[in-house]
């Protein structure tokens, strides 16, 4: 799917701008042909991070890949960068979304804004998350967050805005992930910019062709604060819901239960209504505990039956899953990864969303305890089907940030500075690249396409590896 985007569908965007517009405006079709969907944040709607039919060249010992080329922006990178179409599309927390090519050459740069805020930390962040594309009436679109609380649809081809809606009031409210795509609907979540400006999290449904907002999830009470949604929303096509998890509520300033705060929330796509939740339990949390993690929709054999899970961690540094259509019941498995606390960047529980790749889940974290040693990151393959440990992989470079990727006999993970791949059967090192600088940690995850590695630090370089 990735690769469908085809030269007459990139010269076909201003005919489709055209259509936008009239359509937008009532005129032209009565009803418009929902988006295809080509490429988003963690390779598909269920997030499974797995980059199928792509493979990685890994000799063993720990082989370095060479930099085909390098792109450096002025800010920190979270979003992962996102291929197709021979575009290599990327943004920083300096504001700015851009479209490079396959060899580094950039073809279009576009302003999406800034929230600033000095008693924040960081005190300013730009586009956080990774755009969507999709084919609209024949020709390509990204949408993407901006840094000003807006949610952008873009042409691909240019860059220019086709329309912009606000989602949010700036600097107190952000949008930290990824929109979703389903049908003719857009779902992205809303939280706060930082524990300094107190806000309480969403998630909205919006059209895809005009931007206007549909349906509104209040996570929390109105009146109260809280409950943000960090990570991005997945979304089961088959069944027709949408999952999130949530961050902590401020309790002390709602009088009302906040029963989906921290919390794994499953939502009707039609209306974004409610239909199932789990709430982390008292006893089980951390102080400032969140979810901040983008869920992973994946199965398993259970009982002698395929069953389809969700999963996600928390910063308690448990890995929760749950059967899909009773979320409620509880986990039906948990697996601890790491050390829990508020401070992921200093190595507490995780923020890292996991990996599906059909036979194992891979998920990554902080600090943690692998065969004695004490770890600043830890990578684990896990069963699916029980949350046993296949491998675990002792990290030295650093906590685990960004979401674990993984392609055909590999799995890639950011510790640090270094970007470690480990064979996906045994855990063995068999791909390492270290940033050049070393205050840099990976903070977005990989991507994979046609053997080369796009990947993105908080120092501002992008990479092309291979």
């Amino acid at each position: 799917m990735r690769r469908a985007v085809s030269m007459l569908a990139l010269k076909s965007v201003a005919v489709t701008v055209a259509l936008l517009v009239a359509n937008a405006c009532g005129v032209g079709q009565t009803q418009n042909p929902s988006p295809v969907q080509l490429a988003t944040y963690l390779a598909t709607k269920g997030r499974t991070a797995y980059f199928a039919g792509e493979r990685l060249p890994a000799t063993g010992g720990e082989a370095k890949p060479a930099v085909l080329w390098t792109a450096h922006a002025s800010g920190s990178i979270s979003a992962q960068p996102l291929v197709a179409g021979g575009l290599v599309y990327w943004s920083s927390w300096d504001g700015y979304e851009r479209a490079t090519t396959a060899t580094g050459t950039l073809v279009w740069s576009t302003d999406l804004g800034r929230a600033t805020d000095a008693r924040c930390d960081p005190p300013s962040a730009g586009v956080a998350g990774t755009p969507t594309l999709a084919l609209v009436a024949g020709a390509p679109v990204l949408y993407v967050g901006g840094g000003n609380a807006e949610l952008f649809a873009l042409n691909a081809q240019t860059g220019s805005i086709i329309w912009k809606t606000t989602v949010g009031t700036t600097p107190a409210e952000f949008i930290w992930g990824s929109p979703a795509l389903y049908e003719s609907s857009l779902y992205i979540g809303v939280s706060a910019f930082g524990e300094c400006t107190p806000s309480s999290g969403r998630l909205l449904r919006l059209n895809a062709d005009t931007g206007a907002i549909r349906n509104v999830f209040e996570v929390v009470p109105r009146g109260c604060t809280g409950g943000g949604i960090w990570g991005s929303p997945a979304v089961d096509a088959a069944a027709g819901l949408v999952y999130v998890a949530t961050g902590d509520s401020d309790a002390a300033d709602c009088s009302q239960p906040t029963p989906y705060a921290q919390a794994l929330v499953a939502l009707r796509a039609a209306d974004l209504r409610p239909l199932d939740v789990w709430q982390v339990p008292m006893q089980d949390r951390v102080p400032d505990g969140d979810f901040g993690a983008t869920v992973t929709l994946f199965s398993a054999p259970i009982d002698g039956q395929q069953r389809p899970l969700v999963g996600v961690a928390n910063k308690n540094g448990v890995y929760y899953a749950f059967d899909r259509s009773r979320i409620g019941r509880g986990p039906i498995w948990q697996s601890t990864v790491a050390r829990g606390g508020p401070c992921p960047y200093c190595g507490d529980g995780s923020i890292a969303s996991s990996s599906f790749d059909g036979t194992a889940l891979y998920v990554a974290g902080g600090a943690t305890t692998i065969g004695g040693a004490k770890c600043p990151g830890g990578l684990r393959a896990l069963d699916p089907a029980t949350g046993a440990s296949k491998w675990q992989l002792c990290l030295t470079g650093g906590p685990v940030l960004a979401a674990v990727v993984s392609a055909p006999g590999l799995v890639l993970a950011g510790s640090g500075h270094d970007l470690i791949g480990a064979a996906s059967r045994t855990g063995e090192v068999v791909y390492k690249f270290a940033d050049s600088d070393l205050r840099a940690a990976f903070l977005a995850p990989a991507w994979v396409d046609r053997g080369v590695a796009y990947a993105a630090t908080s120092g501002g370089n992008l990479y092309a590896l291979k």
